[in-house]
């Protein structure tokens, strides 16, 4: 691990982040943390090839933006420059982990992110419990977040506009598509709300 001093404006937010969605209150409410008691956290990216001297961020997506933030108010410099974790020969794989990983552990991921974020573990090898050291997870919220990889799109997005709740999700996920939106639709009209008539009506 090597501490540099980096330029913001030589930073880069990766496009591999697992985090999809970043809120402007909490971007606001982070930037005045900041200013107020500076930046506790260093950023993490990886160190640049080639020429152009960018270096890509890692995990601190929203540290970055908050930094950017005071500078674009004028309360931090334009020529800023920040400490950064930089971390060489780093792959594309561990790069996506160790930000998964953190925003895992920052525990304000939404549940379909965590979901997205378990899924990229799992697919780079990890078993259960090696998910749930790294996280901080139980396995039993783990084995949850995966069964969110089996809604419908109907179903994401009746949560994602809190048409359902959270457990009426879980309890949805255990049907196939066409299952489903039969109970996605009893429980939108009123019908049906409990989690254990939902699973009753799929199974």
């Amino acid at each position: 691990m090597t501490i540099e001093m980096i330029p913001l404006t030589k930073l880069k937010p990766s496009t591999d982040n697992p985090r999809k969605v970043f809120d402007d209150a909490s971007i606001a409410g982070l930037a005045l943390s900041i200013k107020t008691d500076g930046l506790l956290q260093n950023i993490v990216a990886a160190k640049p090839k080639g020429r152009k001297r960018i270096y890509h961020i890692i995990s601190g997506e929203r540290r970055y933006r908050a930094l950017k933030l005071l500078v674009d108010q004028g309360d931090l410099p334009n020529d800023l420059s920040v400490p950064v974790d930089v971390r060489v020969d780093v792959t594309a794989d561990d790069a996506l982990r160790i930000a998964t990983v953190e925003n895992i552990q920052r525990e304000d991921l939404s549940p379909l992110e965590e979901a997205d974020a378990i899924a990229v573990l799992v697919d780079a090898g990890g078993s259960m419990d090696e998910i749930s050291a790294q996280t901080g997870l139980s396995l039993s919220t783990i084995k949850r977040r995966i069964a969110l990889l089996e809604l419908s799109d109907m179903s994401i997005n009746a949560l994602q506009q809190e048409q359902i709740t959270l457990a009426q999700a879980e309890a949805i996920s255990l049907g196939n598509h066409k299952q489903q939106s039969s109970a996605l639709l009893e429980v939108i009209h009123g019908w049906c709300s409990s989690v254990d008539d939902i699973k009753k009506q799929i199974v």
